[in-house]
């Protein structure tokens, strides 16, 4: 041409859809898990995964907003005498288990010690 061009391109453009987006928000307790798509969490956050189509774009996008409660141990009786010794007693429930204290020793619901790992 007159300025200098010597060629047409034509450019076929086709516009995808935007990726779906699924959100699920779950709660657990301290020290529990949940499986969310093949994979188990138990820290608190927003965790996401991804699908995508046979054209390589993302097809969906779904998230997790992870929310852990604390644990806080409740007292069930924290001055408890036992009537034999008279040595002072602490009964708590952790992790929703019964655990009893005794002259700096804990103890199962079976009464059998806790062995801890060192």
């Amino acid at each position: 041409t007159i300025y200098g061009c010597d060629s047409v391109y034509t450019l076929y453009l086709k516009v995808m859809p935007q990726a779906g987006e699924d959100t699920t928000r779950a709660e657990i307790n301290e020290g529990d898990s949940i499986a969310w798509r093949g994979v188990y969490y138990s820290q608190e956050g927003i965790y996401a995964d991804t699908t995508y189509s046979a054209f390589g774009c993302e097809e969906m996008i779904y998230y997790l907003e992870l929310t852990v409660i604390p644990y806080v141990p409740s007292a069930i009786d924290m001055s408890a005498t036992e009537a034999k010794d008279e040595h002072q007693v602490r009964k708590f429930i952790y992790q929703n288990k019964l655990y009893i204290e005794r002259e700096g020793i804990i103890y199962d619901a079976t009464g059998s010690p806790l062995r801890l790992p060192l």
